[in-house]
């Protein structure tokens, strides 16, 4: 692999920084949109799809789409359908990452619909 100048930005780590900036919920225009005007990086759709991927793997992170007979459809069909126990075991596998989305998301919501809201929510859950 040929060594990149110094100070030069990897296209992965240009990657990284899209998703930070403009979030996992973009849609592949959108990111090939902003690639383009904040670095010049000219890529196709499904090229910039599959780097997304990557990064989501890379990061421990589920796909997004489980294909049919996998080991993974497996495992969600076969998972713990009550609250408490489908709750022990998400704790026991969540990534670091995992747990952030999920703050993060739950962040959106208490924004959207306010403390008092979502504390009802989580005490109804919890009984």
């Amino acid at each position: 692999m040929a060594k990149k100048p110094e100070g030069e930005v990897s296209q992965q780590d240009k990657i990284r920084a899209m998703i930070v900036a403009i979030g996992w919920d973009a849609s592949p225009d959108e990111c090939v949109d902003y690639l383009k005007k904040t670095y010049g990086l000219e890529l196709e759709k499904a090229y910039v799809s599959q780097l997304r991927s990557a990064e989501r793997k890379r990061q421990g992170m589920p796909p997004l789409r489980i294909r049919k007979g996998s080991k993974a459809a497996k495992v969600r069909k076969n998972a713990v359908k009550t609250p408490e126990m489908s709750l022990a075991v998400a704790t026991e596998t969540a990534s670091p990452v995992d747990i952030t989305l999920f703050v993060m998301e739950m962040k959106k919501w208490q924004d959207k619909l306010g403390d008092k809201t979502i504390k009802a929510v989580l005490q109804t859950m919890s009984k």
